[in-house]
């Protein structure tokens, strides 16, 4: 799997480094011409929007050190960790010893086909009806109600085999 993620990856990087336009102060010479950047920093100007200048390595510590850049960390960790294709699931599933290897893996794929379905869901529903901020509370409420469901099963389980 990784030697295949690896032949996707380095095309893919490789066609990046000509399409990416960059940013204003550093652009891609392949994509902007210098008309387009004058039209460009004339609309930023024109918006209020002011250059930051090139990436700096002070610039990194102000970031590292930010209690903001934590908290965002900490919640990433906690997102990838919580969902169900985090591989928890089939590790749970396998714990069970009800399940030969092959069932373990087909069940692998409902959290797969039904995360399409939530998220063509969600994300359409966020732009017609209720906005980004009440999507992503009730797409990470969906996943805390189906891991709270997971381990409420294993508890039951467990007391169950005891008595």
């Amino acid at each position: 799997m990784y030697i295949i993620c690896a032949i996707i990856t380095i095309p893919v990087g490789i066609i990046g480094y000509f399409v990416v336009p960059g940013t204003i102060d550093q652009p891609n010479t392949y994509i902007f011409k210098e008309k387009d950047l004058v039209i460009a920093r004339k609309r930023l100007d024109k918006a209020g929007h002011t250059l930051q200048g090139r990436l700096r390595l002070r610039h990194i510590k102000e970031i590292t050190t930010s209690k903001h850049f934590w908290i965002v960390v900490l919640v990433d960790i906690f997102f990838w960790n919580a969902g169900a294709n985090s591989g928890a699931f089939l590790l749970w599933l396998k714990s069970l010893n009800k399940y030969d290897s092959a069932t373990v893996n087909n069940y692998g794929t409902i959290p797969s086909a039904l995360g399409i379905f939530l998220v063509l869901l969600v994300n359409f529903s966020s732009d017609l009806l209720w906005g980004p901020v009440w999507g992503i509370t009730f797409a990470s409420s969906m996943n805390t109600l189906s891991n709270l469901i997971l381990v409420s099963s294993k508890v039951h389980e467990k007391f169950a085999t005891r008595s």
